[in-house]
């Protein structure tokens, strides 16, 4: 018989490019360190479902994904992975979908209709102003500190030129269909 390989939703190569990450089912998370430290591991940092996640190359990593009442939606290490620590989300029970890290400590989650901020590292994130959809917000990306992105459901598109304090809607000219 095959062992059950859980399914795999994303990957990032750190800032050094000498580590590899992917996370997936069952919070499973994948870490392939390069010629500085030539090790691998895998763990499950949670029973549910990480859709993203982001390394800075010096041992601070962050995985986003699916919540599950435990306000565990947001984890992060500063170990290369070895331990995990929830981040602390407020005001929000969304799943978060995706990640955009600017540096290692400021950095933009995609949720449920939602931007969340984190200015330390993935230990806290808070809301920015709403979007205004409800719609899942599937993939994000932010150029600098103020200039960001974020689309989603129903072709729903959006940009911030001021850290996620205003966000305007665009047309993407793709129709009503979702965007990642």
């Amino acid at each position: 018989t095959q062992e059950y390989m859980p399914f795999m939703f994303s990957s990032d190569i750190s800032v050094s490019g000498d580590t590899i990450l992917t996370c997936g089912d069952n919070g499973q998370i994948n870490v392939r360190y390069g010629s500085l430290y030539n090790k691998s591991f895998t763990s499950n940092i949670t029973n549910n479902e990480k859709y993203d996640i982001w390394a800075d190359g010096l041992g601070r990593i962050i995985a986003v994904g699916e919540e599950d009442n435990n306000n565990d939606q947001s984890m992060y290490s500063t170990d290369g992975g070895m331990t995990w620590q929830l981040g602390n989300v407020t005001g929000s029970q969304d799943n978060f979908y995706a990640i955009s890290m600017i540096n290692s400590t400021t950095g933009y989650a995609a949720g449920q209709g939602s931007v969340f901020k984190t200015t330390n590292g993935g230990a806290g994130w808070f809301e920015t102003t709403p979007t205004g959809t409800n719609d899942d917000l599937y993939g994000i990306y932010f150029l600098n500190e103020n200039t960001g992105w974020t689309v989603g459901e129903g072709g729903n598109c959006y940009k911030t030129t001021n850290a996620g304090n205003n966000w305007t809607a665009f047309v993407w000219g793709g129709g009503p269909y979702d965007v990642f």
